[in-house]
């Protein structure tokens, strides 16, 4: 899985979210990442939405979306 440094950065930035992201499937984590990368097609602010959601999420280490 090839992560973008800025989103690699962002889940680095808090340990607990990096240690969530880790232990998740990589199936989900290459869907998740994917999807982000790809919402920057539409602009900054939908990236950093779909960024800061999936931060969140990972945070309270649940998964969301329909790959799980």
């Amino acid at each position: 899985l090839t992560i973008s440094p800025y989103i690699l950065g962002a889940l680095k930035a808090d340990r607990q979210v990096w240690k969530n992201f880790k232990d998740f499937p990589e199936g989900y984590k290459k869907v998740r990442i994917g999807f982000i990368e790809n919402r920057g097609r539409h602009g900054d602010e939908m990236f950093q939405k779909s960024l800061r959601y999936f931060i969140k999420m990972t945070a309270k280490n649940k998964k969301f979306g329909m790959v799980q």
